[in-house]
């Protein structure tokens, strides 16, 4: 199915920047179905709304993120649509997301792109680097530090 899908996305007759009735964009929906070629089509097509928040405030970057194909979060990045400065309703950003994914080549290509927050602290507490440390990223840590993000030490009581 997946050949006949990236014939219908050449010919014209898929809709990259449709978006149905349950917020469900067009490259979510491939990316959801494990669709990854389908998906990178749907990118290089250029036609989707890389500017698309859904109703939670996730980006197409952070939806992509929710299901682990690090191929096409890379080939969103490449292409100029990561939003590394966009924050989610629960105070995530991008960067937080690679790493609480544990996603180094991305945390990598977003730490580069000089526009990541890597001092961020979301809602629960937790940092880039918290979760690179969590996740065994232990280069994107020191990367991490290596851009003077702030490092904050919270008094945790363990009683």
């Amino acid at each position: 199915m997946t050949e006949v899908t990236l014939e219908l996305i050449k010919m014209g007759y898929v809709k990259p920047d449709y978006i149905d009735k349950y917020d469900n964009m067009t490259l979510i929906f491939a990316c959801q179905n494990g669709e990854t070629e389908v998906a990178l089509e749907l990118i290089k097509t250029g036609k989707f709304n890389p500017d698309y928040i859904d109703k939670n405030g996730n980006t197409v970057m952070m939806l992509v993120f929710d299901q682990y194909i690090e191929e096409v979060v890379l080939e969103l990045i490449k292409m100029g649509y990561a939003k590394p400065d966009h924050i989610d309703k629960d105070d995530n950003t991008v960067l937080i997301w690679a790493c609480h994914n544990g996603m180094t080549e991305v945390a990598f290509e977003l730490i580069k792109t000089g526009h990541t927050k890597p001092d961020h602290i979301n809602k629960d507490g937790n940092t880039a680097l918290i979760w690179a440390c969590q996740n065994g990223m232990t280069k994107v840590a020191f990367e991490l530090i290596k851009t003077g993000l702030q490092l904050v030490a919270y008094k945790v009581d363990i009683s």
